[in-house]
């Protein structure tokens, strides 16, 4: 569940940010994937020949776009985003603390 909403919130925040608009959606989509599982599980792989697979995308392909997602997700960019922001804290899964 947690997995899911924050890939809910750091869509939702590369649909607001200039910079994703030069990356495919489905880069994008992968990217959020690769973040989510970061911020949740550090320790863990990140991503895996399964994902790679299907999504048709190496992690070295997604740096660039999961570095601005990143960015994205601790503040750093954008930070006139607060209505999203809010919008998340109000789920049980608070993602935007993470």
């Amino acid at each position: 569940m947690q997995l899911e909403f924050l890939g809910y919130y750091l869509a939702e925040l590369s649909l607001l940010e200039y910079g994703c608009l030069k990356f495919l959606p489905s880069m994008v989509a992968a990217s959020v994937i690769f973040l989510s599982r970061f911020t949740l599980k550090p320790r863990a792989h990140r991503w895996n020949l399964a994902l790679e697979q299907l999504s048709g995308y190496k992690p070295s392909d997604l740096k660039e776009c999961v570095q601005i997602l990143h960015d994205l997700q601790s503040g750093r960019r954008a930070r006139n985003l607060a209505a999203v922001r809010e919008k998340y804290k109000q789920h049980k899964v608070c993602v935007t603390l993470l």
